[in-house]
């Protein structure tokens, strides 16, 4: 994902609405923190999760960060639907293959500007749908099929 860019939709990572109350949010926040705490759950993976909390909570806990970060998913929703003429689908094999320091997979392509798409084995999980370059104003669409759930 493009993270100079793209703005990380927090509702989604603390599980709560758009619509959400101040006091929800608060309480989705406890909830996941504790849940994901380094201290409590251990390991690295926790700790990239308890991350993504911190920052999801830190940009909806005041009302005027919430405000410029609301504007800020509109922003990208309108340039998605603006830029879906401009999507390329690229196969995931087609992508050179990596793992990060806790072992999850990580994959990359050049785009034609000379930027580097990236994809991590979580977005993955999530059901990723588009990658948008950091530079430009093109995007893939990773084609792979989910592995089927071991018995």
């Amino acid at each position: 994902m493009c993270a100079a860019s793209a703005v990380d939709d927090a509702y989604a990572v603390l599980e709560v609405g758009r619509d959400a109350s101040a006091d929800e949010i608060r309480r989705a926040y406890h909830r996941l923190a504790r849940q994901y705490h380094p201290d409590a759950a251990g390991g690295a993976a926790d700790s990239e999760a308890f991350d993504r909390v911190q920052r999801a909570w830190e940009q909806l806990r005041e009302s005027d960060v919430r405000e410029a970060h609301d504007a800020g998913l509109r922003v990208q929703e309108l340039t998605g639907v603006q830029s879906d003429s401009r999507v390329s689908d690229v196969d995931l094999d087609d992508m050179e293959y990596s793992e990060d320091a806790t072992g999850a997979g990580v994959w990359r392509l050049g785009c034609r500007c000379g930027d580097t798409f990236v994809l991590h084995e979580d977005d993955l999980a999530s059901g990723v749908g588009t990658l948008q370059c950091c530079s430009c104003s093109l995007s893939i669409r990773p084609l792979y099929s989910a592995a089927a759930p071991e018995e």
